[in-house]
């Protein structure tokens, strides 16, 4: 079950990890992602970095950019591309 929270991870490369940061109970069955990439120190705009020792879902250092990788609103019934990890 998707919620607020759940972590998701693409199946076709590159494998992108997603979080999901809104309800989708609160609004109406939809979710906002946010992409997690990889940290390679040219992102001018590194809002959140993690590493291994964060999430062990991570094999290298991730961040989260607030300039290139807005969260995006998606129908719950769309995430067939993600596993939920």
């Amino acid at each position: 079950m998707i919620r607020l929270g759940t972590a998701l991870k693409s199946k076709e490369p590159p494998h992108h990890r997603c979080l999901v940061i809104s309800d989708p109970q609160a609004n109406g069955g939809q979710v906002v992602l946010v992409r997690l990439t990889t940290d390679d120190g040219t992102w001018p705009d590194r809002e959140c970095i993690l590493t291994p020792l964060d999430w062990s879902e991570l094999d290298h250092k991730q961040c989260r950019t607030m300039k290139r990788l807005f969260g995006r609103r998606i129908e719950v019934g769309r995430v067939a591309r993600l596993e939920i990890l």
